[in-house]
């Protein structure tokens, strides 16, 4: 006799009305499956899901640097020089932070933070906390920029380099080794002018505000003029805070190093007069300092719309879009931050 498998065995033991039951429920539960899996479905497709929301985030006005925007520099191809892409593309708009779209008529009021990366642990925090349209500015003597820049530039914010020059007055200041100078030969600027540009990369323009000073001896000097032609060459905005009052710029206000709370909310209050006046204003900051940080958050904290709109420094020196941001291909304006 042939062995009876062992689950036939158990069904042939439950009664038939059992088995209807089983049949039953088992198959409503199928059925129950079925319906909510395709309800799970529908769900997904409707229209009217709820939305997922997502935490913001406040991504680069670029994704990745153009190769076409560089060059190897030409004693050390280990560096690289900014150039003009063959597109018309140009590390002025490449690089150039995303600025909201300001109602016209409200003051538009652009902030650059001197001496950034100086305090590594400050320069964090402030991009943490900072509004990313505030622009910061980078000296080439720092000893490992590119760390440097990988962050600012991942938190939204545009970089402008440092450009070492000698000041009016060089008894009491030192740009260092690599200063520009109008007591040096045209090779040397221009080899002083490489060795800067080339230390890292991803800036829209060049400034001479470095670490306080403003470089205005050789700024001002006739050998400055083939240093700024080079400059625009290579698709790069220039901003010189000495311009002066009255010229066709942007009112810049200059704040010098180690200031107290109270000057510097002064400052910020005529930053806002200035630019409520002339439409438009730039605050040049001395370096960064725990004094200087706290201020500037708390005075962005409180600015509404009507009293100013934090935009960045390039937005004030080249055309934009409708939509705020800087074409690659925009032409470059041949005044410094009109």
């Amino acid at each position: 006799m042939p062995a009876i498998p062992e689950n036939a065995s158990r069904r042939s033991t439950i009664p038939p009305v059992g088995r209807a039951l089983i049949g039953f429920w088992g198959g409503l539960g199928l059925l129950c499956v079925g319906a909510l899996s395709v309800a799970s479905v529908l769900a997904l497709r409707s229209p009217h899901a709820p939305p997922v929301s997502h935490p913001a985030t406040r991504q680069p006005s670029t994704a990745v640097p153009r190769e076409t925007l560089i060059e190897p520099l030409p004693d050390d191809p280990t560096h690289t020089l900014p150039i003009m892409g063959r597109d018309g593309a140009m590390a002025a708009r490449r690089y150039a932070a995303a600025s909201p779209v300001v109602v016209p008529g409200r003051p538009q009021i652009a902030i650059l933070v001197d001496g950034f990366g100086l305090d590594g642990t400050l320069s964090q925090t402030a991009l943490e906390r900072l509004p990313a349209p505030i622009s910061v500015a980078m000296s080439p003597y720092l000893p490992d920029p590119e760390a440097t820049v990988r962050s600012v530039r991942a938190h939204g914010h545009e970089i402008f380099l440092s450009l070492p020059m000698e000041p009016a007055n060089t008894a009491t200041n030192d740009e260092g080794p690599n200063a520009l100078g109008y007591d040096h030969s045209a090779s040397v600027n221009q080899d002083n002018l490489h060795w800067s540009l080339s230390r890292f990369g991803e800036y829209v323009g060049v400034t001479n505000a470095a670490g306080g000073l403003d470089g205005d001896g050789y700024a001002r000097s006739p050998d400055f003029n083939a240093t700024l032609r080079e400059i625009r060459q290579r698709g790069l905005l220039y901003l010189n805070v000495s311009t002066p009052p009255g010229a066709d710029s942007a009112p810049i206000l200059r704040l010098t190093n180690d200031l107290g709370a109270d000057t510097i909310d002064a400052a910020l209050d005529r930053l806002e007069h200035m630019a409520k006046d002339q439409g438009r204003a730039i605050l040049v900051t001395g370096a960064l300092s725990p004094v200087l940080l706290d201020r500037l958050l708390n005075w962005a904290s409180r600015l509404s719309p009507d009293r100013g709109v934090i935009v960045p420094v390039s937005a004030l020196s080249a055309p934009t879009t409708g939509s705020g941001q800087t074409p690659d291909s925009a032409p470059l304006r041949e005044t410094t931050v009109p």
